[in-house]
Formats: structure tokens, C-alpha cells, sequence
């Protein structure tokens, strides 16, 4: 007696049927593997389905449900990785708006005649640049202003606890309190 291959299982009678054994020739060709009989594939056995649940086990073939259990671990994983950017990219966009607004109001600076004048227009500056930003409002902006040896600095302080989006984030951000400066030079 014949030791049945591994093609016997997929239907098709080894008897000498013509479309089986062409059958059997063409796959042993393209996988040598199917070629060998079952004894020689070692502990590779066809799985009967027919088994109870007792005999193979509870959970060793229902693979039903743990799509679920992988997505329970990896969305709140997600959920909180996009929190953090957007917490993150709004902080670098409100500090970068600030150096922004800074700059502005230092080169509006150059346009006064004294210091007093200079004044006006920073915070003339200022309050145009926090109506066109996220900034909530331009009373938050703390504006000061420094001369000396022929450079003018302006410094601006932004709180970002009176920022809602800030105040209830619950990741640690690189500061609560941004503060940029820029300088120029107002003497020939």
C-alpha cells in the first residue's frame, strides 16, 4: 500500500488519474515539499475540525474577539500620542508666533524718534500681531522694552495658564510662561 502524499487531503484521488497525477507533477515541481509523503514531514498533521473544543483546547484555534483585545490595547495608545502633538505643535506654534510678534514690534521700533515714541509703536505691534494670532488676548502679552548702546530690545512674556488649551493639557509642556526677544540696532 501507498503512503498517501500530501496532495491526498486537497481531494484528488491518487489512483492514477491522468488531471491528478499531471496535477501532482505540477505543484511537486513548483513546491518539492508536497512531493514527500506524509511520515517524512514529521509532525505535521492535518487539523480535524471535527474535534471537540475539549480535545484542542478553549482557545487554541477561536481566533474570534482578538481583533477587539489588540484594538483595547493599541487605540488609547494612539489617542494619546495624538493628544501629545497636538498639545506639542500648538506649543511650538504659539512660541514661534511669539518670536514673530517680538520681531515685528522691534522693527517697528525703528520708526520712532525717541523712546517714548518707540513705545507706541511696540505696543501698537503687539496688538496688531496678537489680533492676527492665537494669541487670546493682548492684555496676557507682557511687553517690555530695553535701550542701550545704540540697540533696542523688545521682550515679550505670554502666560500660557490663561490659554484653555494649555491649562488642560494633561502632558508637561516645556514651559507655562514663553518669553522671546529680539534686538535691533536704532543708532547710525
Amino acid at each position: 500500500m501507498r503512503k498517501p502524499s500530501v496532495l491526498g487531503h486537497l481531494g484528488q484521488r491518487d489512483r492514477g488519474d491522468k488531471d491528478a497525477r499531471n496535477t501532482h507533477i505540477h505543484i511537486g515541481r513548483l513546491l518539492p515539499v508536497l512531493d514527500r509523503p506524509l511520515a517524512k514531514l514529521g509532525a505535521m498533521k492535518p487539523i480535524d475540525a471535527r474535534r471537540s473544543s475539549a480535545e484542542r483546547g478553549p482557545l487554541k484555534l477561536d481566533g474570534r474577539g482578538s481583533v477587539v483585545v489588540e484594538a483595547a490595547f493599541a487605540i488609547p495608545m494612539l489617542v494619546v500620542l495624538l493628544c501629545a502633538m497636538l498639545a506639542y505643535g500648538s506649543w511650538f506654534m504659539t512660541a514661534h508666533s511669539l518670536q514673530q510678534a517680538a520681531n515685528e514690534a522691534a522693527r517697528a521700533a525703528l520708526a520712532g524718534l525717541d523712546s517714548t515714541e518707540r513705545r507706541a509703536l511696540v505696543d501698537q505691534s503687539v496688538a496688531a500681531s496678537g489680533a492676527n494670532s492665537l494669541f487670546t488676548g493682548t492684555r496676557t502679552i507682557g511687553v517690555s522694552t530695553t535701550e542701550s548702546a545704540g540697540y533696542y530690545s523688545v521682550t515679550l512674556r505670554y502666560d500660557l495658564a490663561s490659554v484653555p488649551v494649555f491649562a488642560a493639557s494633561p502632558f508637561p509642556l516645556p514651559a507655562t510662561i514663553l518669553q522671546r526677544s529680539a534686538v535691533v540696532r536704532i543708532g547710525a
